[in-house]
């Protein structure tokens, strides 16, 4: 591009109070994609809320606490007390508590749609003084105009709200850092943000590296500074916990390994990490399992010796029969009758599933290494080229985010500074962990740091836009 446009953007990026027109452009798309649009994108629409698998515990522990004083989703089920973490039901519950019961759901669509226009200005600054001011308002449009946040504002879920809290977390880094009890105040909203999304917790990676960069490695500022974060994270966060430990008499530093739902009991927890030794999709195994009844649902590579072809017989007759969380996964995807079971033989499935792991690692110890992990990274760049994920509308969305997702990465690896690596620290902590670690990649568990990737677009902004200035950052 010749010099004379680059000029005329570069004054045309200053104008005075360009972020407010941004904004207004932002709340028009929000307004409708919420008031028009979702009626077509979410089938079960009720007013202006949406509703996935999660809402219904994330209410019903509001009103809970509200009419009854227990804050649990259900209260025949002693893990539900657990279940969730209380940051959203809070969220909804002052929702519940201003607008009543027929309101309070409206009203926290209204809500989060408020919010996600507020996190176009907190980005629109954090870019402004952690990059450029020039880069800001191009940052601000690209986030005004992101589909991927928008589609979850009518959604009664932690989505929308826990990508807000993650961008004012980002926010009070980048300018309460230096302020007397700056690190106590990051150290609440990191507190706040794990209590709302259990993995926000890695959001700590942030101020900690703040901490040993700024402080050029002395001992003294190191320990001081994060000793603020941490009280002022311990603060907030050992509230849940000590309440764990009243209601149940046992430590539980979050939540249950089921969330308090009992189709995920030990036996299909089981069951879903030996699928995901090979296999992404273990819903389409799942339903599998219910429809034939046999080994043969299962690849021939994956029970290759007879021993292996015997324990999964035996596991498939107590998953059918006797076996807790199969029976209730059962009961919820074809309104089957009640669940029967037995501890024992639950324990039993459990054995089985997890020799069948063993085997299978033992056997394939490269294929169970990679092969699930490079799916899911294959996934996170190239989502658009994964096999049936919808309309060429939907893929022609998911390319663009990959564009962007991989222009961030350019920008990681091409400046390589301190302030690229901070920002990077949380989101490449998410893709790993999902991709690795648990090997259940969702678009939705990564929304927040893809979101936070998207200030890694400043710095190629600013070298377009500056391209004889020197250093930019």
């Amino acid at each position: 591009m010749s010099a004379a446009p680059v000029y005329l953007l570069r004054k045309f990026l200053r104008l005075p109070g360009l972020i407010f027109w941004i904004m207004a452009l932002g709340m028009l798309f929000r307004c409708l994609f919420v008031f028009v649009a979702s009626k077509a994108f979410y089938p079960n629409l009720e007013g202006l809320a949406a509703y996935n698998g999660d809402s219904n515990s994330y209410i019903f522990s509001a009103q809970n606490l509200l009419v009854l004083g227990e804050y649990t989703f259900d209260t025949q089920n002693p893990e539900a007390y657990f279940g969730r973490e209380p940051g959203y039901p809070f969220f909804l519950l002052l929702h519940f508590f201003l607008f009543g019961p027929g309101l309070g759901l409206q009203a926290v669509v209204i809500s989060q749609l408020l919010l996600d226009v507020v996190a176009i200005f907190l980005l629109y600054r954090i870019s402004q003084r952690f990059f450029h001011p020039l880069a800001a308002p191009v940052l601000a449009l690209v986030y005004a105009l992101y589909p991927f946040t928008v589609v979850w504002i009518p959604v009664i879920g932690t989505e929308l709200f826990a990508t807000f809290l993650t961008v004012l977390f980002f926010y009070a880094f980048v300018y309460w850092r230096t302020k007397r009890w700056g690190y106590v105040a990051i150290g609440v909203l990191a507190a706040a943000c794990l209590l709302t999304r259990m993995y926000l917790g890695a959001l700590l990676l942030v101020p900690f590296l703040g901490i040993l960069w700024e402080s050029r490695f002395r001992i003294r500022t190191m320990v001081l500074q994060g000793s603020l974060c941490m009280a002022g994270f311990l603060v907030v966060y050992v509230a849940w916990p000590i309440r764990n430990y009243l209601q149940a008499n046992e430590v539980i530093l979050l939540k249950p390994a089921t969330a308090g739902y009992p189709e995920y009991s030990s036996d299909y927890n089981a069951f879903r990490n030996w699928v995901q030794l090979w296999e992404t999709d273990v819903d389409y195994y799942t339903e599998r399992v219910f429809q034939d009844s046999t080994i043969a649902v299962f690849p021939e590579q994956v029970l290759a010796t007879e021993e292996e072809r015997n324990i999964a017989r035996r596991a498939l007759i107590l998953t059918l029969s006797c076996s807790k969380g199969f029976q209730y996964q059962a009961r919820e995807a074809f309104a089957a009758h009640e669940p029967v079971y037995t501890e024992e033989c639950t324990a039993q499935a459990t054995v089985l599933f997890d020799s069948l792991a063993m085997l299978y690692r033992n056997r394939k110890p490269l294929q169970a290494a990679l092969y699930v992990p490079g799916k899911n990274i294959k996934k996170l760049f190239l989502k658009s080229e994964t096999k049936g994920e919808g309309s060429a509308m939907v893929r022609i969305l998911f390319g663009y985010r990959s564009v962007l997702l991989i222009l961030a990465f350019g920008s990681l690896f091409y400046f390589r500074t301190y302030k690229t690596w901070t920002v990077a620290a949380f989101p490449l902590f998410m893709y790993l962990f999902i991709c690795i670690g648990i090997r259940q990649l969702e678009m939705r568990y990564i929304l927040q740091a893809d979101v936070l990737m998207l200030l890694l677009l400043c710095p190629l902004a600013i070298k377009w836009l500056q391209p004889s200035k020197g250093k930019l950052l």
